[in-house]
């Protein structure tokens, strides 16, 4: 596979739930010796899929060698595309350290009007990470609200297999409706 496509298949293998197969297909194209010389976000445009797959499966240490060099590189280059795909990676690092009060910061920042997400797609994925971090750290009306934005750019996108994962996302919120409906209370409720 070209490196120019692999971009393209993290991307859907992510959206499937498939980190070791993301990270089995771009592993070989990551090459820190490359970036000696500097890094140019744009060409690399697959390494926070990397970096998102390593998270996923535990493998940090590896996640934040690649991770440093993406997010330095791009902040002195001010590519806003590596900027905010690096805080989605530096939110979900942070997470899986058990920091999710820095995840949230971190995410919260890239998706603020300040922030670097300046293409939907990428604003999806970010906002859907950051429900992910929040629902984690019992925040479930923040998750809901930043899930169900995510999902909403996601269907105007029609990334329908990211849209399924964000659904599935929302399911595991567990908020009840603001006014409860009849069916929805227990039986204690009820009497």
């Amino acid at each position: 596979v070209p490196r120019m496509f692999v971009h393209a298949l993290g991307v859907a293998g992510l959206a499937q739930g498939d980190a070791a197969g993301v990270h089995q297909l771009l592993s070989p194209f990551v090459q820190p010796g490359d970036w000696s010389g500097g890094l140019e976000p744009a060409l690399w445009r697959f390494l926070p899929d990397e970096i998102e797959a390593l998270v996923r499966l535990g493998q940090f240490d590896e996640a934040q060698a690649i991770l440093g060099p993406y997010e330095s590189w791009s902040a002195q280059l001010g590519r806003g595309f590596g900027v905010a795909a690096a805080a989605r990676c530096r939110g979900l690092l942070l997470a899986s350290h058990g920091d999710l009060a820095g995840a949230e910061a971190a995410l919260e920042n890239a998706i603020s009007p300040g922030g670097s997400v300046a293409q939907p797609f990428e604003a999806a994925r970010t906002l859907l990470t950051a429900g992910e971090v929040h629902r984690r750290a019992r925040h479930k009306r923040l998750a809901k609200m930043r899930m169900t934005e995510a999902l909403t750019l996601f269907e105007s996108l029609g990334a329908s297999a990211w849209a399924a994962r964000t659904r599935r996302e929302l399911a595991c919120v567990g908020l009840r409706p603001a006014t409860p409906q009849p069916s929805s209370l227990t039986p204690a409720e009820q009497r």
